[in-house]
């Protein structure tokens, strides 16, 4: 389920218009789109929701908030960007904790530091994240599944993810399983039964 929080936008807006209160410019800011960046594809959640938020934020600020979809490297593309770019309240980022949490955590070269590049503003979504399986299947429970991953080893498949480089063998792996990637797009991240 997402919720969707009304007061980001003044958050956002806050965010804008208060640094450039203190500056010269502060009467005409701001006086050009801005440029909302988005992690990830068009069509997505996190696009989605981009969108929605650039509506609000233009008829708040009467400028154009454009979306501007950077996807690749669970984030690190968009966020390197944004990290790189002037600092003038021009260039926003709409991202999920991958790039600013999950990345680091993973890999220590990034180009970007989230914590000293980046100002967090709001949160403008709670995302739950799922496993799921055929209805058909039966399974209740994150225990059931492991239970017959056990039973029947080679009959469950993933399909490959970028983090996955990252992990240690043994937690792709389901207990007791064998492993059978298949190729991308033929199924959502996570695990699905062949049956």
């Amino acid at each position: 389920m997402i919720i969707i929080r009304r007061p980001l936008a003044a958050l956002i807006v806050a965010a804008l218009f208060l640094p450039a209160a203190r500056g010269a410019q502060a009467q005409d800011y701001p006086n050009r789109p801005i440029r909302l960046v988005v992690a990830f594809t068009a069509g997505g959640t996190t696009d989605f929701v981009a969108r929605l938020l650039s509506e609000r934020l233009r008829s708040l600020i009467g400028q154009p908030v454009i979306v501007d979809n950077r996807l690749g490297a669970s984030g690190a593309i968009a966020a390197e960007h944004v990290a790189k770019s002037e600092p003038d309240g021009y260039t926003l980022f709409f991202t999920t904790v991958g790039a600013v949490a999950i990345n680091p955590a993973l890999n220590g070269n990034l180009p970007y530091d989230p914590v000293k590049d980046f100002a967090p503003v709001g949160m403008a979504v709670f995302n739950s994240t799922m496993l799921v399986v055929n209805a058909a299947m039966k399974i209740n429970s994150g225990r059931e599944l492991a239970a017959l991953a056990k039973e029947r080893p080679g009959h469950h498949y993933h399909r490959r993810h970028r983090a996955r480089r990252y992990l240690p063998s043994r937690a792709r792996t389901l207990p007791g399983g064998r492993r059978r990637e298949v190729p991308g797009g033929a199924l959502s991240r996570g695990i699905a039964s062949s049956d």
